[in-house]
């Protein structure tokens, strides 16, 4: 990161991270990119998280980092948004603080929007990882526009933290703050509509699986949030009487790997 207005904005939401936030940081400091922000947002962490993150970047640092502390908790939604706002960088790439990007992950998702006018956000597929670091399996997300909003129709199609995107595509605040989860795949479903958005092939970080992620412990609200953003976007295209909503509801948490949906294949619905 160098001392010049930077073309890129990332924005870290932080809440007691002190076990894997100091990898993530670590992993930005190492981009093969430099004209970047980091725009950091302590949503009231309890532990040392806010500590870690003062110690890597002190006032005395002329690199572009923001830390920003809540006074009190937002939640990540509206973390994210304030985040949003603090920054005036042509692109925004979101980060989380228990993730880790690859050293050309900005590099290569600059070039990939620079090179592609047409798309509006990229995302990237992802090696996913356990709270030793260790590789346990990879995402194979769709990476063309058409392929991503035929898969987008039933579930999520983007690793949230690595999404890059233009900020003009926003006249305010990217997220909806009705979502207190799932708001990424809300955002994705409004975008969709008239925006072309891609994922780009190649495994651009590490995605950490932990007993402590909002994948865990808040997976009844993110189930209950996708349905309601499908009901919101997509259900509305089948307005035919013939079609059965109900159907595609359930077979829809059959998509979301809801494993108390089904007790028999049999019993999976056809639209």
């Amino acid at each position: 990161m160098i001392d010049r207005k930077p073309l890129i904005s990332v924005i870290l939401p932080v809440y007691n991270s002190e076990e894997y936030i100091f990898q993530s940081l670590d992993s930005l400091k190492k981009q093969t990119f430099k004209n970047f922000e980091i725009i950091i947002i302590n949503d009231c962490s309890t532990d040392r998280s806010l500590e870690i993150v003062r110690s890597l970047f002190p006032k005395s640092s002329k690199s572009n980092v923001k830390i920003i502390s809540n006074k009190k908790n937002l939640g990540i939604t509206k973390s994210l948004n304030k985040a949003f706002n603090l920054s005036k960088s042509k692109y925004i790439a979101r980060m989380d603080a228990d993730d880790i990007s690859e050293n050309k992950r900005l590099e290569r998702q600059l070039d990939f929007l620079e090179s592609n006018k047409e798309i509006s956000l990229c995302g990237t597929n992802v090696n996913l990882i356990d709270e030793k670091n260790k590789v346990f399996g990879k995402t194979n997300y769709p990476t063309s526009h058409f392929d991503i909003k035929t898969m987008l129709f039933f579930q999520n199609t983007f690793c949230h933290s690595t999404i890059f995107f233009k900020k003009n595509i926003f006249s305010k605040s990217p997220y909806d703050t009705s979502f207190e989860t799932t708001q990424d795949y809300e955002l994705f479903s409004r975008l969709i509509k008239n925006h072309k958005l891609a994922n780009l092939k190649d495994c651009l970080g590490k995605l950490r699986i932990h007993s402590k992620s909002a994948s865990k412990l808040k997976r009844n609200i993110q189930l209950k949030n996708s349905i309601r953003v499908q009901r919101k976007y997509f259900l509305t295209y089948f307005l035919d009487s013939k079609f059965n909503k109900k159907n595609f509801e359930d077979l829809n948490k059959f998509f979301l790997s809801d494993k108390n949906a089904f007790k028999n294949k049999e019993d999976i619905p056809l639209l």
